[in-house]
């Protein structure tokens, strides 16, 4: 039996993520799926069950939550002032310049790119898939930085804006996937080692 999952956000017909508290109830809110792009009800009129999105008609839709989630970490990201993770052990605070959605670099296409102080930073919203290893490569030989953010505890769990965005700037959630600036230092090391000889 396919299961109906409930869907934090939708698309409303230009594309734009949109939340359940903002459109009409039931079909009025004219929205599709992240994942499918099929049609949606929303569900924010009842007393039961918390407000959300659902398939109009049931279908297999194996990506729609994960989908959801990652639209909505990328509108928050355009929404963010300052970009917190932790570096050499200790929490560090950069204000966030620009931030490019879904744009190609080289051979791969990052979930968010972060540039702050003129240092790009890649950001990859991990909900059901880590990086692998082969991305991970291809992001050592860019020779660019990049942090995984893990959301993967909310799998086909409700997870609304304000909880995403608490999630978004939480330090333990960040791993590194690539830091350029510890290669940058070995290969000084290595170097200034060499040179030593």
């Amino acid at each position: 039996m396919i299961k109906q999952i409930r869907l934090p956000c939708g698309l409303n017909k230009n594309g734009n993520v949109v939340y359940i508290e903002d459109v009409k109830n039931g079909l009025g809110c004219e929205c599709i799926c992240p994942g499918c792009k099929q049609s949606l009800i929303a569900k924010n009129s009842g007393k039961k069950r918390e407000h959300h999105f659902a398939h109009l008609n049931i279908v297999d839709c194996e990506h729609g939550f994960q989908s959801a989630v990652h639209y909505m970490a990328k509108e928050l990201f355009l929404e963010m002032q300052y970009f917190k993770f932790i570096k050499n052990g200790k929490p560090v605070q950069y204000k966030i310049d620009f931030v490019a959605l879904e744009t190609k670099i080289d051979n791969i296409i990052p979930d968010i790119i972060v540039t702050c102080d003129g240092k790009s930073f890649i950001v990859e919203i991990y909900v059901t898939h880590a990086v692998d290893d082969e991305k991970k490569l291809k992001i050592r030989n860019m020779g660019i930085s990049a942090i995984e953010i893990d959301l993967s505890r909310f799998k086909n769990d409700l997870i609304d804006k304000e909880m995403l965005k608490t999630e978004l700037c939480r330090i333990e959630n960040f791993t590194w996937v690539y830091d350029a600036d510890v290669d940058l230092i070995e290969q000084k090391r290595s170097v200034i080692q060499n040179y030593g000889r």
